[in-house]
C-alpha cells in the first residue's frame, strides 16, 4: 500500500492518478453540474451522479477530500450532475468504449463523490451504464435515504450498491448497514465495504470483528488509508494505517491501488444469496445495538427498519422546517409582493424567496432569491416598517398578510436547484402542498422560476 503523505512521491503520483478525468470546474473551483464519463489513472470508469460530499470523514482523511485539497476544489458543495435526455446516447456511446478501452465490465458511481446526495439522478445515471451493457456499482454511505421505487429501479438496473462502513464513523453506521440489509430483502445485488484498521481502542476492535464475521452482508475490506500526522494516529486509536486486516478473503486492491490488477472488481462477478434471512438480520442488528447503543431501543429500532422508515438522525439530513407564505401589499401602488419563508431548526435567520404572483393560484412563478431575513417575519403581520429590509420604501406604507402556514422538507438541493415538498404527513397547511422545483434559468443569475411538479 502507498503511504499517505502529501512529501511521498508515490502518494502524489496516485492522487493525480485518482484525479485523472476529474477536473470539470468553474472559475471559483467549485464542480460544474454537467455530467461526464471518465476513466481515471487506476482504471476505474468515474460516472459519478455527484461530485463532492457534505461529510468530513476520519479527521479530514477521505481520500476523495485530501484529493480535492490538493488540487484547491471546493470538496463541500457537491454538485448533482445531470445530463439531458438529448445526451443519453452520446454518453453510452461514450461508456461502450471506456469499458472496452479499460476491459471493466462495470462503472462506479461514487468516485469522488457521494450518490446518496441525489438518488434520483443516480438512478438515471445507473440507466445509462446498463444500457452501456455495464454494471452499475453504487459507493454510498447512505447520508440521504432513497425510497422504496429507487431502490427497486437500482435492483431492476442490476446495480451493486456498496455500503461503506467504519467503526470511526459512529454508531450511525448500524443504520447504514441496516439500509444495505433493506436492499438485500429487496433481492438486491448489496455488499459491505468495509473499510478496516489495526485498532487501538478496544471497543472499536469488538465492533469491527463483529463487521467482519457477520455472515448478514457479503464483506469487501477495504483498508483505511490515512497519513501518520492524522489525529486519529497521533492519539493511539488507529494503529499502522493503510494495511488491510485482512481477516476476510475479499481485499479491494490488495497489493496497491490498480483497478486493472485487482481481482475483486467490485463485486461484478460475485455470488449473491438472494434476500438471506430477516431473523439472523435481526439478531445481527441487535448484537451491533448492544455494542453500540442507539437512541432507539431494539425493539424501536427494528420497528423503524421493517416498515421503511429508518433515517440517519445526524446533520447530514435534509433541511426540514416550517414555511410561511406572505404577502405584502403597498398603499397606492398596484403592486403585490408574495415571500415564502424557510425556517430552520437552531437558525434565527430564515431563507426568502420571492415570488412574481400567488402560489396558491398559479403552478408556474418568476422567483429571486433573497437575503435571509430575521425570523421574527414568519409571524409578523400588519405594517411593516418604512426603510426596512421588506419594505425599503421610505414613504409609503406596506402591510403584510399571511396567507398560509406549515411544514417543508428539501429533497434536494445543489447550488441551482431545488426540490421542496411542501406539508407532507403534517398539518399546518391546507392549500400550499406538493412538490415544487426551484431552479435557476441559466448558470450565475439571480433570476429563477418556482414551478409546481
Amino acid at each position: 500500500m502507498y503511504e499517505i503523505d502529501d512529501d511521498n512521491p508515490e502518494y502524489q503520483d496516485l492522487m493525480e492518478l485518482l484525479d485523472e478525468g476529474n477536473q470539470e470546474l468553474d472559475a471559483k473551483g467549485e464542480y460544474l453540474s454537467e455530467f461526464s464519463v471518465a476513466v481515471n489513472g487506476i482504471g476505474t470508469i468515474d460516472c459519478d451522479s455527484v461530485k463532492g460530499c457534505i461529510g468530513n470523514c476520519y479527521a479530514g482523511d477521505c481520500y476523495a477530500l485530501r484529493s480535492a485539497q490538493r488540487f484547491g476544489w471546493d470538496f463541500h458543495k457537491p454538485k448533482i450532475r445531470y445530463f439531458k435526455d438529448g445526451e443519453r446516447d452520446k454518453f453510452i456511446r461514450q461508456l461502450q468504449k471506456a469499458g472496452k478501452d479499460s476491459g471493466r465490465k462495470f462503472a462506479r458511481i461514487g468516485v469522488m463523490g457521494d450518490p446518496s446526495l441525489s438518488w434520483s439522478n443516480t438512478v438515471r445515471v445507473a440507466g445509462i451504464i446498463n444500457d452501456a451493457g455495464l454494471v452499475p456499482v453504487v459507493i454510498t454511505k447512505w447520508r440521504r435515504i432513497p425510497n422504496d421505487g429507487q431502490l427497486r429501479q437500482l435492483k431492476d438496473l442490476g446495480a451493486i450498491i456498496h455500503s461503506s462502513i467504519c467503526v470511526l464513523d459512529g454508531p450511525v453506521v448500524t443504520k447504514r448497514f441496516a439500509q444495505g440489509l433493506r436492499f438485500k430483502r429487496m433481492g438486491g445485488k448489496s455488499l459491505m465495504r468495509l473499510i478496516t484498521y489495526e485498532t487501538g481502542k478496544k471497543s472499536d476492535g469488538s465492533i469491527q470483528d463483529r463487521f467482519l464475521q457477520t455472515k448478514s452482508l457479503s464483506n469487501l475490506e477495504t483498508p483505511l488509508r490515512m497519513a501518520k500526522s492524522n489525529p486519529l494516529v497521533q492519539s493511539g486509536r488507529v494503529l499502522n494505517p493503510n494495511k488491510p486486516v485482512e481477516l476476510t478473503k475479499h481485499i479491494c486492491g490488495k497489493g496497491g491501488m490498480d483497478c486493472y490488477k485487482c481481482k475483486e472488481q467490485c463485486g461484478v462477478d460475485w455470488s449473491f444469496n438472494g434476500k438471506g434471512d430477516q431473523q439472523d438480520d435481526d439478531i445481527f442488528i441487535g448484537e451491533l445495538l448492544k455494542e453500540w447503543p442507539d437512541e432507539m431501543t431494539e425493539d424501536e429500532f427494528l420497528s423503524h427498519w421493517h416498515r421503511g422508515t429508518l433515517e440517519e438522525q445526524d446533520v447530514n439530513q435534509p433541511d426540514k422546517g416550517r414555511f410561511s407564505l406572505i404577502k405584502i401589499k403597498w398603499e397606492k401602488k398596484n403592486r403585490d409582493e408574495y415571500h415564502i419563508f424557510l425556517s430552520k431548526k437552531g437558525l434565527d435567520k430564515v431563507d426568502d424567496i420571492i415570488l412574481s404572483g400567488d402560489p396558491l393560484e398559479f403552478k408556474k412563478l418568476a422567483a429571486l432569491r433573497a437575503d435571509p431575513k430575521d425570523k421574527k417575519y414568519m409571524n409578523f403581520e400588519g405594517q411593516l416598517p418604512n426603510n426596512s429590509d421588506l419594505n425599503p420604501d421610505k414613504e409609503t406604507p406596506a402591510y403584510m398578510e399571511h396567507l398560509e402556514n406549515g411544514f417543508y422538507e428539501v429533497l434536494e438541493e445543489d447550488g441551482d436547484t431545488m426540490t421542496i415538498e411542501f406539508n407532507k404527513n403534517k398539518g399546518g397547511g391546507v392549500n400550499l402542498s406538493g412538490t415544487w422545483n426551484f431552479y435557476r434559468t441559466r448558470p450565475k443569475t439571480n433570476l429563477w422560476v418556482f414551478k409546481k411538479v
